[in-house]
Formats: structure tokens, sequence, C-alpha cells
């Protein structure tokens, strides 16, 4: 792994796309993301891909694999212990976007703030407030929340696009979980 004083990466500057192609990624290696305008890094003991905006999470799968770019919450398990993210189906609050997920799905890096892409679940309006879609862990437009957290906004459109387009949108910082 090469670390400079920000000018160097271990695979240079890449787009979204060119990142996730990399095959076999070197534990801890890094990589600036010419599309979010973030360092990225590949977490070796995990891996996944992650950066300063994300939070590596356990995965609970009980409504469904996860995949990049789908909304999720926190799963309300009896097993406090240990906090697990899962699809969101209903959720006021959802937690954040998921920017990778290991191949066994049981960690996940999840983008809490920031410049990342989400799933539509129905059509997008660029710059409207986004929920987390009823059923299957996508967001879906919301032109009544404005992008008001308080509402259960968890972030707003940067682009239009149709369901299950993968689409970049600002996840909005949340000063509290649950």
């Amino acid at each position: 792994m090469y670390i400079s004083n920000g000018q160097h990466y271990t695979y240079g500057v890449k787009t979204w796309d060119e990142i996730f192609a990399i095959s076999n990624p070197e534990p801890w290696a890094t990589v600036f993301c010419s599309d979010n305008f973030r360092v990225w890094w590949y977490h070796g003991t995990h891996g996944i891909w992650t950066t300063n905006d994300c939070t590596i999470m356990n995965v609970d799968t009980g409504n469904g694999s996860l995949v990049t770019g789908n909304v999720v919450d926190l799963f309300a398990a009896a097993d406090t212990t240990c906090q697990k993210v899962t699809l969101s189906t209903s959720s006021a609050k959802p937690l954040g976007v998921v920017l990778d997920v290991n191949t066994g799905q049981t960690k996940a890096s999840i983008a809490m703030s920031g410049k990342y892409k989400c799933i539509a679940g129905a059509t997008i309006v660029a710059a409207n407030g986004l929920r987390a879609d009823n059923t299957d862990g996508t967001m879906t437009d919301d032109a009544t929340a404005d992008g008001s957290p308080n509402v259960g906004a968890f972030g707003n459109a940067l682009e239009d696009g149709n369901d299950t387009d993968l689409l970049w949108i600002n996840v909005f910082v949340k000063r509290e979980m649950y």
C-alpha cells in the first residue's frame, strides 16, 4: 500500500464504476473516486470498499440480500450486543445507503452522508426529497418531504431517473440514529 500527501493512491484516480471493476483489490489499497470526490480504501479484513462517510455494520438478510445502492434500516433484534442493518421496508428513519457489501453478506459499508448512488424504486426527480420505498430497500421520490430529515427524508436526488436506476443522491447527516 502506498499513501502520500494526497496525490498518490494505490489505484490512482478512478470513477465509481472503475473502482468496482477492480478485481481482487489489495488489502488496505486506496483510490480517489472522481465521481464523489472521496478517498476510498479497501477494508482487507471485511473485503469491502469504504470511505470516511461510511460505517461498517453487520448484516441481517431477513428482508433479502443487500447490494450497492440499497436503503437500509437498523435491524431491531432481541440481540442488542451487535447492531445489524437490513433492507429498508417501510422505515420513516432509514439509516443510510449501501456502498458495498462483502461476498458472504455479513458486513456492509453504509454511507451515512455525502454523495453516493442509490437504487430507485419509482420515478425520481432531481432535487426532491427521498424516502425509503415500502418494500424492497429502494428509494422513492417525495416532493412533499422537500429534503427535510424531520419528515422521514434521508437524502435528496441529484439526477432524474426511473425504477431500478442506480442514481446519484446526497445522503443527509442525521443527528440521531433511533
